[in-house]
């Protein structure tokens, strides 16, 4: 499938609302939308407590949007990916990326105007236009108008305490290996131990 098509699925899953919003609360404690924010591929936020990493729930609850995404990154990504987070009409003010390793991946899509991508203080254009970058520099996206998504594709970096259930260069940036399954299915690396048990 040619690289437009790919952008048009994602894009029309995306639109459609699919993922849940996220909320929080402003002033007088009313809720106030923060957009949507989900992962996909392979999840390690629950590393720090009693869990392994794991394959996202998400990966089964919208499989169709997984699909999508792991074809648009297979065709853009010129790295091994082992993790996909998508942001849905999210301003993210500046910070730097934690547990990711290596090289990220960002592209943009939507109906927006502005929302920039801003790298250590220089505008990057990235709406259509995928651009590699070190998520442990400061980053941030600017305001913006209309339906704007984002996608990041990277490498997730394994904590000492199961770095010991994987090859021995699972923390090597430029490993040629990746945690997620292929085409059919098949894990491309496979854990002694595996749990489903939820993140808290």
């Amino acid at each position: 499938m040619a690289v437009p098509e790919l952008y048009r699925q994602v894009n029309d899953l995306l639109c459609s609302r699919l993922l849940p919003e996220i909320k929080y609360n402003g002033k007088g404690g009313k809720k106030v939308s923060k957009g949507r924010r989900n992962t996909f591929g392979f999840i390690g936020h629950c590393m720090k407590y009693a869990y392994p990493p794991r394959y996202s729930s998400n990966n089964l609850r919208y499989p169709e949007l997984y699909l999508a995404l792991r074809q648009l990154g297979d065709a853009i990504v010129p790295f091994r990916y082992d993790a996909i987070t998508v942001n849905q009409n999210n301003i993210c003010g500046p910070h730097r990326d934690k547990g990711n390793l290596g090289a990220s991946l960002l592209v943009t899509g939507g109906d927006y105007e502005g929302g920039s991508f801003v790298l250590e203080g220089e505008e990057v254009q990235t709406k259509y236009n995928p651009v590699v970058f070190d998520g442990h520099r400061l980053h941030w996206n600017l305001p913006f108008t209309g339906t704007r998504w984002s996608v990041i594709f990277f490498k997730m970096e394994m904590l000492p305490k199961w770095q010991h259930l994987y090859p021995a260069d699972v923390n090597d940036p430029n490993r040629s290996w990746s945690l997620l399954t292929d085409s059919d299915g098949t894990p491309l690396v496979q854990s002694s131990t595996h749990s489903d048990a939820p993140c808290s």
